[in-house]
């Protein structure tokens, strides 16, 4: 099964390379759909098959390894009436469509797939469809055959063929336009590229994309969708239902849909959104903020240097000859500070640090002066997770929003907190070579009391989807904590890998098993 999975990963990873809009999708594949799937392959020992949500098994665990379903086929791995390991095409009723050799396998609909082998006698690709009802259409009359939607591209030593879904011919189409992929005056946009919230990537430049209709942008502040796995990092320009797009070198400002909010070239550029509000430029000179809805806030002659907004608030210059620090609301209104302090910085959780004379303190969105300024630190951060980071005799510990010290400075580096825990620094770390000539590093955690937590995190590993991978301090197994720092997986397994829709895929001694995150159910038994 190894080398099926390596195979049709090669296969997939060659095709991906080649063209960007390449969509068909090889199978089989751990990934799971982005939404919580109806089935859920499901051990039972060393056997599988499929449970519902809850658990409940639908197709009875018989088969080498399963896969989830893509539409409604999963690909399987069976024993054949010789005893011979054979790949398996199913339906969602367990129905078997199809015994297969080692091949490769796409998708084309939701009903069907394209499957292709290689046949040594005749040294080339065969291919043929075949759907829910068993129905076999054979493509052997081409070289090369690949689907973009449910669209085919098929070719012959000569010449060019537009497929449709069940393989019959369309049109013939140039040659020229398919070996350089150019598939527009082919096939509809909708069906061409893989959109998602509107949009869609093409070509090779990775900030490029395309809407529906056609129109083609530079995504200027582009975000990625990031999954546990590094593999799976690819560009998405939607962020909080917003694109900052760039056509013809003129910014604008679009929904998730491609529907245009700011019209291009109203402003020479826009900035990321913080806060719901983005800095707005024309001829080079900022000339204020526009909201998520297009609004614009022009900037009052009596404030200048603004900065991003935190908390419904951005810091500005004003005053007389613009010598003092103050702050302007999502409307432009002024709030002047009842003190002049030496430093101010910005607003986090409705807290504002402030400085005077070398002591520190906060005030709140009205002014005033929460936490005096009358302590006496090296450094303070701004709250994050209700306490704020401080340093004395070069030695980090925290305060409450009421200035008291809950946890005394007595670690030589911490990060803020976040979600619970706080991170201790590098001189508190566990290094351990991994084998390509460098090192790296077990990081270990406190919680809010202070107490050092007994499982670390690994340098390299990150929030995702609300939940963070840990290790036991022990034995190096491997768990999960969620937003809480509460632990949803405990610390068993080898490998986990974290799925977006909730399910997340944990691997002990070659086994997988399958969790529900959020529900706690376990597709599995011993």
């Amino acid at each position: 099964m190894r080398f099926f999975n390596i195979l049709i990963f090669i296969t997939a990873v060659f095709y991906l390379n080649i063209s960007n809009i390449y969509s068909q999708v090889a199978l089989p594949g751990y990934a799971p759909p982005e939404s919580m799937p109806e089935l859920i392959p499901y051990r039972e020992g060393f056997k599988w098959g499929y449970s519902d949500n809850s658990g409940k098994i639908i197709i009875a665990p018989k088969f080498l390894s399963a896969n989830f379903f893509c539409g409604k086929i999963a690909v399987v791995e069976i024993f054949d009436s010789l005893n011979n390991r054979k790949i398996g095409l199913i339906t969602q009723n367990g129905k078997l469509l199809a015994e297969l050799e080692q091949t490769s396998i796409f998708t084309i609909t939701d009903t069907s797939v394209m499957v292709m082998s290689y046949d040594y006698n005749d040294y080339k690709n065969k291919y043929y469809i075949i759907d829910i009802h068993k129905n076999i259409t054979k493509l052997n009359q081409y070289k090369d055959v690949y689907y973009t939607s449910n669209y085919g591209i098929a070719q012959t030593d000569s010449n060019c063929y537009l497929l449709d879904g069940k393989g019959v011919i369309i049109k013939e189409i140039n040659c020229e336009s398919v070996n350089n992929r150019l598939y527009d005056s082919m096939i509809p946009i909708e069906k061409l590229y893989e959109f998602k919230n509107g949009f869609a990537h093409f070509g090779y430049g990775e900030n490029n994309f395309i809407d529906k209709n056609g129109n083609k942008y530079l995504c200027t502040k582009p975000t990625y969708l990031q999954s546990s796995s590094s593999l799976n990092k690819s560009p998405n320009p939607v962020k909080s239902g917003l694109a900052i797009m760039e056509k013809e070198g003129q910014s604008g400002l679009l929904d998730s849909l491609g529907s245009i909010i700011v019209p291009f070239g109203k402003y020479d550029k826009i900035d990321e959104f913080s806060d719901g509000m983005a800095k707005v430029y024309i001829n080079e000179e900022l000339t204020g903020f526009i909201n998520t809805k297009g609004e614009e806030l022009i900037l009052s002659p009596k404030v200048k240097n603004p900065d991003d907004f935190h908390c419904g608030f951005a810091k500005v210059e004003t005053g007389k000859d613009f010598e003092e620090y103050g702050f302007i609301n999502k409307k432009g209104k002024i709030l002047k500070l009842k003190k002049r302090y030496d430093e101010i910085g910005t607003f986090s959780e409705g807290f504002c640090l402030i400085n005077f004379a070398d002591q520190y303190g906060f005030i709140d969105t009205t002014g005033k002066e929460v936490i005096p300024a009358t302590l006496e630190f090296e450094f303070v951060d701004n709250f994050s997770d209700g306490l704020c980071r401080v340093k004395k005799d070069s030695l980090y510990g925290f305060i409450d929003k009421k200035g008291i010290a809950v946890i005394p400075p007595s670690f030589t580096d911490v990060t803020s907190f976040y979600n619970g825990v706080a991170q201790l620094d590098y001189a508190s770390a566990t290094a351990y070579y991994n084998g390509s000539d460098s090192f790296k590093y077990r990081l270990y955690l406190i919680n809010k009391s202070g107490e050092k937590l007994p499982y670390y995190f690994e340098e390299d590993e990150e929030w995702f989807s609300g939940y963070h991978i840990i290790n036991y301090t022990e034995n190096g197994l491997k768990g999960l904590i969620d937003s809480n720092n509460n632990i949803v997986v405990n610390c068993q397994y080898e490998y986990i890998d974290i799925y977006p829709n909730g399910l997340a895929r944990c691997s002990f001694d070659t086994q997988t098993s399958y969790i529900n995150l959020k529900t706690g159910v376990k597709y599995f038994t011993e």
